[in-house]
């Protein structure tokens, strides 16, 4: 089923000062268009052309992304490169916890351990089940280290500050 979209729309944009609120709206755009969301995958933009054709299950942005590729867009309002990087940056996080938030197997992770099923019965990424199961993993990080993120301000310069 194609679709008639002259233009793609805008990527949502965060206005929250700490990493908490920031990975809240991480949550927020993900349930708001679930086919935004696949832990497998960094960052994806789209053409017009190819969100159009209903071959892919896109979303009408024309953006793909997981954890860390909505954070760096969110909170800067484009694409990133080196998207793990700018995340670890933005979110004040460390090694360790990058790989406990941003592992492309997290949703999977979750996925077995919650509901003791085999990985291939998961659901796909794209659907509202799989969003869901994902802002459970963030919303998880979140409440472990919320003093952390909290404390982390971002989108805020040093004369905003002053």
């Amino acid at each position: 089923m194609s679709r008639n979209l002259t233009e793609l729309a805008p990527v949502p944009r965060s206005q929250a000062t700490n990493a908490y609120d920031l990975l809240e709206d991480v949550c927020k755009a993900i349930l708001e268009e679930p086919r935004r969301y696949n832990q497998g995958e960094w960052l994806k933009r789209y053409y017009l052309g190819q969100v159009n054709t209903g071959l892919y299950n896109l979303p009408d942005c024309g953006t793909v992304a997981c954890v860390a590729g909505w954070t760096a867009v969110l909170a800067q309002g484009r694409s990133a490169a080196a998207v793990e990087w700018q995340a670890q940056q933005i979110l004040g996080l460390n090694p360790d916890q990058c790989e406990e938030l941003f592992s492309g197997g997290a949703v999977q992770e979750l996925w077995m351990h919650e509901t003791n099923r085999s990985i291939y019965m998961m659901p796909r990424p794209g659907t509202a089940e799989y969003a869901e199961f994902g802002v459970r993993h963030i919303r998880a990080f979140m409440a472990k280290y919320e003093a952390q993120l909290k404390a982390k301000l971002v989108g805020v310069t040093d004369a905003d500050r002053a």
